[in-house]
């Protein structure tokens, strides 16, 4: 009876510089297609007048129920507020949040506006 006997398998030698050329390049494509899924729309948002600040973060992420999203106060007086709205999803994805952000009992009314 005779053995196969199977050579040991040789080592390959990778070059670290091509790994590291490898990752930032998967990274950055990742990247690339995260802010490709990414929305942004500046919002109009008429509060009730019991809000006392809508600054406040704890206030702002009562109103963004999905995690991932990010409203940013850009202005304000005492009948309108105007955010910016983030989020990792497509523009449905951003149109479905503006609709539960006007579902919240803290706002009267909501709309896109242009930046």
């Amino acid at each position: 009876m005779h053995r196969l006997q199977v050579p040991p398998a040789k080592k390959r030698h990778v070059p670290v510089g091509l790994i590291a050329s490898a990752i930032v390049l998967l990274t950055g494509s990742a990247i690339a297609n995260a802010q490709q899924d990414a929305c942004r729309a500046r919002i109009e948002v008429t509060l009730d007048p019991e809000v006392n600040d809508p600054r406040d973060p704890s206030f702002l992420s009562s109103l963004l129920a999905t995690p991932g999203y990010q409203l940013t106060w850009v202005s304000g007086n005492d009948e309108t507020t105007i955010y910016d709205l983030k989020g990792p999803a497509s523009d449905n994805g951003c149109a479905d949040m503006i609709e539960q952000i006007g579902k919240s009992s803290a706002v009267l009314n909501v709309r896109i506006v242009t930046p």
